[in-house]
């Protein structure tokens, strides 16, 4: 039977190869943190973490997504499942991120700062 550490390591290696595998820009921002978690941070401090939390007594492996009001814990179903979960958390963020700043389709041009006047065509 192999070493649970090691275990853990090389199921953290195949999440990273998927998720490098489908965004080779990840490459450079994941980062493992001292739990040997990995984290993909996104901005203004938050970031999306995959790391392990036990589930009835056994380690499974989960994704914690931030969102507006904390955060959310997912968990997948497999390695593989964890890593396009991940990839989901991603989207969902960039996609949140791009319609604050008023970039989105259904919010497009800039948001005004507080203060300003936006002309009206």
């Amino acid at each position: 039977m192999a070493h649970p550490r090691s275990t853990a390591l090389c199921e953290r290696e195949r999440i990273r190869a998927r998720l490098v595998d489908a965004r080779p820009a990840l490459t450079h921002r994941l980062v493992v943190g001292p739990s040997g978690s990995l984290t993909l941070p996104v901005s203004a401090g938050r970031a999306i973490e995959l790391g392990r939390l036990p589930q009835s007594g056994v380690p499974t492996w989960v994704v914690v997504e931030p969102v507006a009001d904390g955060v959310r814990v997912l968990r997948p179903r497999s390695l593989e499942d964890c890593a396009d979960l991940a990839l989901g958390a991603l989207a969902r963020w960039s996609a949140t991120r791009a319609c604050a700043e008023g970039l989105c389709e259904e919010h497009p041009g800039p948001v005004p700062r507080r203060g300003t006047l936006r002309a009206v065509p």
